[in-house]
């Protein structure tokens, strides 16, 4: 890989051959401390490849100026959202903050922890239960947690789509890690004061409620989240055989999952 322009926040990269992987030529912003998948094209396939990724790159210039433009916002409510690998919790985020942008850019990690990030920089043996009841219980914000368990189809999907270069002979194994980790944390779902189904997250009422818990006020972005929403892409339009068949393993596997745990995330969520 080697990068073509680099404009600070914004970057022009080439990456591989145009005849093995999707995007040779991608257009990546840096955010939370690493860069992240903007746009992509193909020199194989589209004549003007590179002459669309510099448009896109100057889109993306602007977006990240008018993010940085935006004044700091006092919330009624300080927050901590915690989500897995395409559990939408960018979008979440920038719905919260009222930052909504075309791609639901989130340009501060304050408000949010990834569960990649938790793997990173926490060792083994801070991943034990006790250990994280009492990192929860330290944390004196509103604890979200937006839960894959009942979505892992969609939510590896939405991963896959986000980052194009992600080893998709792996959809299956990254599914059950997923359903894995969810799992065994499941008894510290009570530290959080929200646990929010990842389906969940398309219910304009649960926006709603979560907005205003945090911002004391109706959101004025609604339309805008109806519109990223609807745009959704579901996994059972994946056009490769073997890839759909592990997403509706998958989804079988969500649709088995104990009822009892589906009803402490609404017991939650209502609270």
């Amino acid at each position: 890989m080697y990068v073509a322009h680099d404009y600070g926040l914004v970057r022009i990269v080439h990456d591989g051959s145009p005849f093995v992987v999707r995007y040779d030529i991608r257009v990546e912003v840096f955010q939370d401390g690493e860069w992240r998948f903007y746009d992509g094209y193909n020199s194989l396939n589209d004549d003007y490849a590179f002459s669309q990724a510099n448009d896109s790159a100057g889109r993306a210039i602007k977006e990240q100026a008018a993010l940085a433009s935006l004044e700091p916002k006092q919330y009624m409510q300080d927050f901590l959202i915690h989500f897995d690998c395409g559990a939408r919790g960018d979008f979440l985020y920038s719905f919260l903050v009222d930052k909504t942008s075309k791609k639901f850019l989130s340009p501060s990690s304050r408000h949010k922890i990834h569960t990649l990030y938790l793997w990173k920089h926490l060792q083994p043996d801070e991943f034990e239960l006790e250990n994280l009841k009492k990192v929860l219980s330290s944390i004196d914000k509103i604890k979200i947690r937006i839960s894959s368990l009942a979505n892992l189809a969609q939510v590896v999907y939405n991963h896959i789509l986000k980052i194009p270069q992600y080893p998709v002979n792996n959809v299956f194994n990254a599914g059950i890690e997923l359903y894995n980790y969810n799992m065994a944390i499941v008894e510290i779902y009570k530290y959080y004061d929200y646990i929010i189904p990842f389906n969940m997250l398309q219910d304009i009422y649960t926006l709603h409620h979560i907005y205003e818990t945090i911002n004391g006020r109706q959101s004025e972005q609604i339309d805008a989240a109806k519109s990223s929403l609807s745009l959704q892409k579901k996994w059972s339009s994946c056009d490769d055989e073997i890839m759909l068949r592990d997403f509706q393993k998958l989804n079988n596997i969500s649709q088995s999952i104990d009822g009892d745990i589906s009803s402490v995330f609404i017991k939650n969520f209502i609270k």
